[in-house]
């Protein structure tokens, strides 16, 4: 068994998951183990406790009650690839069972609170964290983020420190965060350890930015119907569990955050030159004590 932790779970895993901290010793939150999967061990989807999924060509998984993942290897699948999927789709799966709200999106710290890049592959969420972490933030999480409710304001819940960025992304910063290991295969995408100022525990959720193209670099105000839209469209995992309750807690979960956390639409020319001024509208909107357009919840620090 490897033992790592991540989203403040002790993981205990018979497939090496590289990227995650190891840990020397660490409770059983989550056992991972190979293990040949029958249909009939699962209700197929019928209770949100219980999932059981396939992709073709890499294998077959069973989450049970956030707690254990059985992984059924297609014969001479690329480890790696088994491995993006397990800590993608499966892991965004098994952290609904466990009641957090998972969002498609990465993450950085500043000032005390998390930002949050909202965006489907190839948006840029990864880059901007890279950009904002070579600045000298931390990065809370990447691609996976798993929020939780808990008192006043959502919080979001440490994944671990690595961000997936291609080659000419990576190149461009000159921080010290160094490529661990090719993120699989079929991808050009290399995973970089970003340890500096790594969280230790949940932090309040305080912006949200939706990643969209644009013509020029510039952040929007979107209404809250707007936003439930766009956190509709990239939660992770919620495709999978098709009960009804799984279904229903998505719409809370995104109810919740669109009505509560001040979101905007950040718009980006394609291409890398235009980072140091998006990295500095994010850092403007973030220190202004008013916006002429944004609106307040109560996660905001700086209410008008």
């Amino acid at each position: 068994m490897f033992t790592y932790f991540a989203y403040e779970l002790g993981i205990h895993s018979e497939i090496p998951l590289p990227g995650l901290v190891v840990a020397e010793k660490a409770s059983d939150d989550v056992v991972v183990r190979i293990a040949t999967i029958d249909p009939s061990m699962s209700c197929k989807n019928q209770s949100g406790s219980d999932f059981i999924g396939e992709t073709e060509g890499v294998g077959k998984f069973l989450v049970q009650a956030g707690q254990r993942i059985f992984v059924d290897p297609a014969p001479g699948v690329d480890k790696s690839l088994l491995r993006t999927i397990l800590l993608g789709p499966i892991l965004s799966v098994l952290l609904r069972q466990r009641g957090l709200a998972v969002i498609h999106a990465s993450g950085v710290v500043i000032d005390g609170g998390a930002v949050s890049f909202i965006g489907q592959s190839g948006w840029g969420k990864s880059t901007l964290a890279g950009a904002l972490y070579d600045l000298g933030y931390g990065v809370i999480t990447d691609d996976v983020m798993a929020i939780r409710f808990n008192g006043r304001c959502p919080e979001v819940v440490p994944g671990y420190p690595s961000i997936k960025l291609f080659p000419d992304a990576a190149g461009v910063f000159g921080s010290e965060a160094s490529a661990t290991h090719r993120v699989h295969s079929q991808s050009e995408k290399m995973a970089y350890r970003v340890a500096a100022k790594f969280p230790q525990g949940p932090v309040p959720l305080r912006r949200m930015y939706v990643l969209a193209r644009g013509q020029r670099n510039a952040i929007e105000s979107l209404t809250p119907q707007e936003v439930f839209v766009e956190l509709v469209r990239n939660a992770r995992g919620v495709t999978l569990m098709r009960d009804a309750e799984s279904q229903s807690a998505n719409m809370r979960h995104c109810t919740r955050l669109a009505t509560e956390v001040p979101t905007f639409r950040l718009r980006r020319r394609p291409g890398l030159s235009g980072l140091p001024e998006i990295v500095g509208l994010i850092e403007e909107d973030l220190a202004q004590s008013s916006h002429p357009t944004r609106s307040i919840g109560p996660c905001d620090p700086n209410p008008i």
